[in-house]
């Protein structure tokens, strides 16, 4: 399923490519640790410019 929204990765717009290619793509950085480096990146840009919440909950 694609993100938390649990919608079939199928259903993913064509213009992002083949479902299966995105579905592999968003799995191999869940292992590698690459959506982790981007959290975290945002979050150090956010505090940075004064914009983090952090008591924010998701």
């Amino acid at each position: 399923m694609a993100g938390t929204n649990r919608r079939p990765w199928r259903d993913v717009p064509e213009r992002y490519g083949p479902w299966q290619t995105l579905y592999k793509r968003f799995a191999r950085w869940e292992v590698d640790g690459t959506w982790a480096r981007i959290e975290q990146h945002l979050q150090i840009r956010a505090d940075a410019a004064g914009t983090l919440d952090h008591h924010a909950q998701i």
